[in-house]
C-alpha cells in the first residue's frame, strides 16, 4: 500500500480557513491523477534548481504550490507551500506551462531531507490501495532555500529547556536546529515591552553571513503576517563584537599566521637558552602549538591546565613540553600587550547588552577562553544559551568540547551557590546526516570507529556520536579492510 502525506504549514492552513474540504479534494485529485486536465499541472523554475516546485489549479481564482519532501520508502510526502491568487502566481512562475517533455508526473522523493534531487518513483495514476493523510505540522522549516521536514530529534529541540548543547555529525542539522529554536521562541520573547535581542555568534565570517541570509529567508517565508522584525536577531563574529566594543581604538589584529612567525623565533631562542630542542619549530608543529594555546586559554593556571587536560586530551603527550608551552602562552600574551595588538582567540567575548538568547555555532572553533566568557561572563544570569558543537568537523583540537562546556556550567552553578542537584545544561545529539550519500556515511562511521579506538573510548568523543545508518558496520567495510586500516 502506498501512503502519501500532505503537510500543511501553519500559514497555509490559515489561508485554507473554512474551505479546507475543497482544498483537500483538489489535493487528492493531484495525488491520484496529477496529469488530469483540470489541474493544469506546471513545474516551476527554482533558484539553482535546488528543489522542485509544482503548481496545480484549485479554481478559477487561485492555484496551489507544492514541493516533494524526502521521506521513507514506499511512501510519498508533499508540503503545500503557498496558496496564490492568479496575479501573484504569474509573478512567481516565471515560465510557461510544461512542455510536452515535462508533462511527466512530478517525482516523489525518499528520506527526510529535500537537499538532494528527487529520486523516488513518479506519482502515478489512481491506486486503489493509495492512502492520503493530511497533517497540520510545524516540523516543516524553510532553511537553505528549501523546505525541510525536521526529523524527530531536530523537532524535539524546539521544546528543550535552555541552556542547551547540540552536538552531531556533519550535516545533521545543528545550524538549522539553532535557527528553528530561535524562530520557535521569538514570539514568546517579543511579548515584553522592549523588543527582544538575540545574538548568534560564529568564528567564521562566511558562516555568519550565511546564517544571516538564511534567517532573513525564514522570516520572509514564515513571518509575513506577524509583527516580527528580522533585525531582532544579530549575527556577529568575535572580531566584530570586539570592534563594536572598542570603536575608537586603532586595533591591530593578529591570528594564526602572525603567531607562527612569532613563535618560531621565540622557540629557537628558548631552545638555545635551554640548550635543548624542547620546543618544536616546524610549521606543522607551530600550528599545533597555536591550537594547544587555544585550550590553555580556558584555564587560570598551569596547574589547573595540567590536571584537567593531561596526556589524554593534550596535543602534546610530553609533560615537559606542555610546561614549556605554558610559558609560550604567557609570553605570547605579553607580546600582544606590548605591541598593542589583539588576537581575539585569547580575549573574552564581552557582551555589553542583555540578550534574550545567545546562540553559538561551530563552538569547537572558539578558544576555551571565548567559550568560558560566554557561559560565565558579565551576563552571569544568562540561561538562554544554545551551543552547537561539531568536534568531528575540525582537524585540530585537544580536549573535546562538550565535556568542557558542561564543566563550565557546573562551575557557574557552584559559584552562584545554587547547587540544586538538577542538570544545569542539557545535551542533545543529532545522529543522522542528510548532507552525504549513504555510502559516504557508512565509510565515515568506520573512520569514526577508528577514531574512538585511537582516542581511548566513546566518552572522549562526545558520547560516541555515530552517523545514523541502516546497516551494521560489518556490511559497511569488510573486517579484513578495517584491520588493514588499523594495523597497516
Amino acid at each position: 500500500m502506498t501512503k502519501t502525506t500532505i503537510y500543511l504549514r501553519q500559514n497555509v492552513a490559515k489561508q485554507f480557513g473554512d474551505d479546507l474540504g475543497d482544498y483537500r479534494q483538489t489535493l487528492e485529485k493531484f495525488i491520484n491523477s496529477p496529469n488530469q486536465r483540470g489541474l493544469n499541472l506546471e513545474k516551476l523554475h527554482t533558484r539553482n534548481n535546488s528543489q522542485p516546485l509544482y503548481s496545480i489549479r484549485h479554481n478559477s481564482k487561485s492555484r496551489l504550490v507544492l514541493c516533494p519532501l524526502k521521506t521513507e520508502r514506499d511512501s510519498q510526502a508533499w508540503v503545500v507551500t503557498a496558496v496564490l491568487e492568479n496575479h501573484e502566481y504569474n509573478r512567481l512562475r516565471g515560465i510557461a506551462a510544461l512542455s510536452e517533455e515535462e508533462k511527466e508526473a512530478p517525482e516523489a522523493v525518499e528520506g527526510e531531507s529535500v537537499s538532494e534531487a528527487a529520486e523516488g518513483e513518479s506519482v502515478s495514476a489512481a491506486d486503489k490501495n493509495h492512502t492520503v493523510n493530511f497533517v497540520l505540522s510545524d516540523k516543516i522549516e524553510f532553511i537553505n532555500q528549501q523546505f525541510i521536514l525536521l526529523d524527530d530529534d531536530q523537532q524535539a529541540l524546539k521544546l528543550v529547556s535552555l541552556p542547551l548543547i547540540i552536538s552531531g555529525a556533519p550535516g545533521s542539522g545543528k545550524t538549522s536546529s539553532l535557527l528553528a529554536i530561535v524562530k520557535h521562541n521569538i514570539q514568546q520573547w517579543s511579548n515584553s515591552e522592549e523588543s527582544p535581542r538575540i545574538l548568534i555568534i560564529a568564528k567564521s565570517a562566511r558562516l555568519v553571513e550565511q546564517m544571516r541570509k538564511e534567517w532573513l529567508a525564514m522570516c520572509k517565508e514564515d513571518f509575513q503576517d506577524m509583527k516580527i522584525d528580522p533585525n531582532w536577531v544579530t549575527f556577529q563574529t568575535p572580531e566584530e563584537i570586539y570592534k563594536a566594543n572598542h570603536p575608537s581604538d586603532d586595533v591591530v589584529f593578529r591570528g594564526e599566521q602572525e603567531f607562527i612567525k612569532w613563535y618560531q623565533e621565540f622557540a629557537k631562542k628558548q631552545n638555545n637558552l635551554l640548550k635543548k630542542q624542547i620546543l618544536p619549530v616546524t610549521d606543522d608543529m607551530a600550528v599545533l602549538v597555536y591550537q594547544e594555546l587555544h585550550t590553555m586559554s580556558g584555564y587560570t593556571s598551569v596547574d589547573t591546565y595540567k590536571s584537567q587536560v593531561g596526556n589524554k586530551f593534550s596535543l602534546f603527550d610530553d609533560k615537559t613540553i606542555r610546561e614549556e608551552l605554558w610559558k609560550v602562552y604567557e609570553a605570547y600574551q605579553a607580546t600582544l600587550q606590548k605591541d598593542h595588538a589583539v588576537d581575539v582567540a585569547f580575549e573574552q567575548i564581552e557582551l555589553r547588552q542583555t540578550y534574550n538568547c545567545i546562540g553559538v555555532d561551530e563552538t569547537q572553533d572558539l578558544s576555551r577562553r571565548q567559550q568560558r566568557s560566554i557561559v560565565q561572563g558579565k551576563n552571569g544570569d544568562q540561561k538562554n544559551i544554545v551551543f552547537c558543537v561539531g568536534d568531528h568537523q575540525r582537524l585540530f583540537g585537544s580536549e573535546t568540547t562538550v565535556p568542557y562546556i558542561e564543566t563550565l556550567f557546573r562551575e557557574k552553578e557552584n559559584n552562584n551557590n545554587n547547587n540544586s542537584g538538577h542538570t544545569v545544561v542539557t545535551h542533545r545529539a543529532l545522529h543522522a546526516s542528510y548532507r552525504c550519500a549513504e555510502p559516504i556515511i557508512r565509510f565515515a562511521n568506520a573512520i569514526l570507529r577508528l577514531k574512538y579506538h585511537a582516542t581511548g573510548g566513546w566518552r572522549m568523543a562526545d558520547g560516541g556520536l555515530a552517523i545514523k545508518m541502516n546497516y551494521p558496520l560489518s556490511k559497511v567495510i569488510p573486517t579484513k579492510v578495517l584491520m588493514a586500516m588499523c594495523y597497516g
